[in-house]
C-alpha cells in the first residue's frame, strides 16, 4: 500500500498526523507533494494552504479530439484543470462528517434488487445505485464539503470542485475524493473499491476515540479490499471487473466515428437533457471520435461543438446547437 512514498516522506506523514512536524520538515512535505505525480496533485493540508499552494500546483492536460467530416478535420484541446485533491497527510484536523447530523432536508432514493437507478445530485454529480442499495443525500450541499451516505452498491462520477471535497459514508468508512469516478460496494462489514479515474482516500472511524485513521490512498485502476476488520490490500482489477461495474450505466461515452445524432441521444440520456428540436441537417454527416467519458455535461458540449465549429447555448435543461457544420 503507498508504494510510491518514500521511507523518509512516510516519517514526516507521521509527524503530520501527530501535529509533531516542524516548520522546515512541513515544508520539506510540500515540496514533495508539489514535485510528486506532475499529472495530478494532492494536498491534505487545511484549507488555508490550499489556497496558497493552488496558484503553483497545476498541470495542463492537453487532450486531442478529431472529427471526420468530409472535407475538413477540427483538434480540439481540453481546458487546463486545476487539481488540489486530498491525500494522506494532516488529516486529523478535518470534518468527516461522522456523529450528529446536520439541519438539512436528505433524500432517499432506492434501487430494486436487480436494477440500477441514476441519481443526478445537486452538485451535477452522477450515482448509479445498484440492487437494492440506497443513497441519502441533501436537497443542497450546503457545507464545505459535500458529504452522501450509501448502504449497499453505486458508481459515482463525481463532478470537480476542488474547494468541496465529496465524502462518502458507509458505515465506519468514509470514502474522500474531490472529482473522480469509482464503484464502491460496502455490505455485510466488507467494503470493495474500484477506482476508475482520480485518487480516492479511505477511511475508517475508530469508535473509541471518534477519529478517522487512513486506511488507503487508491490510484486509478487500483482497488480496495477489506473483510470486516483484516487488512485490506490494494490489486489491479482485471478488465472485465471495470467493464461489470460500468454496465448498465451510461458512464462510458466513448465514441468512433460516431454521428451526431448518436452522440446527442446518448448525452441526452446520461444527463437528462433535451436537445431543442432544430434543423440540425447542416451536422448530418459529422462523424466525431471523441472520448466523452468522465466529462461533466458542460465538457461534453465543449467538445462537441468545437469539433463541429459550432456554438452552443443551454437553457432550462434543453440544449440549442447552432453554426458550423460537416458538409
Amino acid at each position: 500500500m503507498n508504494n510510491h512514498i518514500p521511507d523518509n516522506i512516510r516519517e514526516l506523514i507521521a509527524k503530520a498526523l501527530k501535529g509533531e512536524i516542524s516548520v522546515a520538515e512541513n515544508e520539506l512535505l510540500e515540496m514533495w507533494y508539489s514535485k510528486a505525480l506532475p499529472e495530478e496533485v494532492y494536498w491534505d493540508g487545511p484549507e488555508k494552504s490550499a489556497d496558497v499552494l493552488k496558484n503553483k500546483l497545476f498541470d495542463q492536460i492537453n487532450s486531442q479530439i478529431q472529427i471526420d467530416k468530409p472535407t475538413v478535420k477540427l483538434p480540439f484541446y481540453k481546458t487546463v484543470l486545476f487539481r488540489v485533491a486530498a491525500s494522506i497527510v494532516l488529516v486529523a484536523g478535518l470534518a468527516y462528517y461522522f456523529g450528529t447530523k446536520k439541519e438539512v432536508e436528505e433524500k432517499l432514493v432506492s434501487a430494486q434488487e436487480n436494477g440500477i437507478k441514476k441519481i443526478i445530485l445537486p452538485d451535477s454529480s452522477i450515482v448509479w445505485l445498484k440492487g437494492k442499495s440506497s443513497l441519502y443525500y441533501p436537497e443542497h450541499f450546503v457545507d464545505s464539503v459535500r458529504v452522501v451516505e450509501l448502504d449497499g452498491e453505486a458508481l459515482f462520477e463525481v463532478t470537480k470542485d476542488k474547494d468541496h471535497p465529496f465524502i462518502v459514508k458507509t458505515g465506519n468508512y468514509s470514502t474522500r475524493v474531490l472529482g473522480t469516478s469509482f464503484n464502491l460496494n460496502s455490505r455485510n462489514k466488507n467494503y470493495n473499491l474500484i477506482v476508475l479515474t482520480g485518487k480516492v482516500q479511505v477511511n475508517e472511524l475508530d469508535p473509541k476515540n471518534n477519529r478517522q485513521k487512513v486506511l488507503a490512498v487508491v490510484m486509478p485502476n487500483q482497488r480496495f479490499d477489506r473483510i470486516e476488520k483484516h487488512t485490506g490490500e490494494i490489486t489491479a482489477p482485471e478488465e472485465v471487473e471495470k467493464i461489470t461495474v460500468t454496465k448498465g450505466t451510461e458512464y462510458p461515452m466513448y465514441f468512433n466515428h460516431t454521428p451526431f445524432e448518436v452522440i446527442m441521444d446518448r448525452i441526452e440520456r446520461k444527463f437528462n437533457v433535451k436537445f431543442a428540436k432544430l434543423d440540425y441537417s447542416s451536422y448530418a454527416s459529422c462523424n466525431i471520435t471523441a472520448d466523452l467519458t468522465d466529462q461533466s455535461l458542460k465538457s461534453s458540449l465543449d467538445i462537441l461543438a468545437a469539433a463541429m465549429g459550432a456554438q452552443y447555448k443551454i437553457e432550462n435543461q434543453t440544449i440549442m446547437i447552432e453554426g458550423g457544420g460537416c458538409r
